[in-house]
């Protein structure tokens, strides 16, 4: 793909659609997950502890998908690698015996810090990646439901009155 990446719809209508062209009418809009998954028999303690917290931020955000679990989970694995090699890093630098190239640990959490910041960008999860959104007030609180009942609410006070 050439150029900058495409920008997602429901960011567009956040932003309020700032180049005034219009959305795309047939894409896929999945709804957030209410429930965050069990965390993928393959991960281990700390990529747990890594999907737990995430997953909850995401979900409290409603932009985590059932799409987007996958993503999530390869987050938590890269997460998980990354710890690894700060603990040999760490390691190596107690005993000088062990047989690693520093400056190859270095490049490999280097490596991992990135993959870990494109996924975080994916998800909005930086300030800047969340500074281009702009969310309306009441959009996330409350569900279809209270509406709902709101609504019937003031028809029946409208009928009664």
């Amino acid at each position: 793909m050439r150029g900058r990446p495409r920008k997602p719809t429901a960011q567009k209508i956040l932003e309020g659609k700032p180049g005034h062209r219009p959305l795309p009418e047939n894409e896929p809009m999945p709804d957030p997950v209410n429930l965050l998954p069990h965390a993928p028999k393959g991960l281990r303690s700390e990529s747990r502890k890594f999907w737990r917290e995430a997953g909850a931020d995401l979900m409290r955000c409603k932009t985590l998908s059932r799409l987007d679990v996958f993503a999530l989970e390869e987050m938590a694995r890269i997460h998980s690698i990354r710890q690894d090699y700060i603990e040999l890093a760490a390691q190596q630098r107690k005993k000088s015996g062990v047989e690693a190239n520093p400056k190859a640990i270095q490049r490999e959490i280097r490596y991992c810090n990135h993959e870990i910041l494109l996924y975080m960008r994916e998800f909005g999860m930086t300030p800047a990646s969340r500074a281009r959104v702009q969310m309306v007030k009441g959009e996330i609180e409350g569900d279809e439901m209270e509406k709902l009942l709101a609504e019937n609410n003031k028809k029946v006070i409208s009928i009664a009155g």
